[in-house]
């Protein structure tokens, strides 16, 4: 059981700002490696040290491979994942695709 009094328990994961350079990337897609399961886990992101976060996106982790595209461009990233579903959940990690641009 996944829940404490009947309500679901909520997890949130924040990672660090990915690769601090200069250099603009263009994020193709994220895919979440996780457990298989019915359920939606949300992303957001922000671009400006935690400051202000993007809209959330819901990965459909019953599917073979959950996985959000065309995420814009970014210095320096950090993402934050949700999962408030009455079910397991173990992310292992977020396989991000990604070109530099410009300086």
């Amino acid at each position: 059981v996944y829940q404490e009094y009947s309500a679901n328990i909520p997890v949130k994961i924040v990672t660090n700002e990915f690769d601090r350079s200069n250099n603009w990337k263009f994020v193709n897609d994220i895919d979440l490696i996780s457990d298989k399961n019915i359920g939606t886990t949300r992303l957001r992101w922000s671009d400006d040290d935690f400051v202000t976060w993007s809209s959330y996106y819901d990965f459909d982790t019953s599917t073979n491979r959950s996985n959000i595209y065309r995420l814009g461009r970014t210095r320096r990233r950090a993402f934050e994942l949700t999962h408030t579903d009455n079910n397991p959940f173990r992310a292992y990690y977020l396989e991000i695709d990604y070109d530099f641009g410009e300086r």
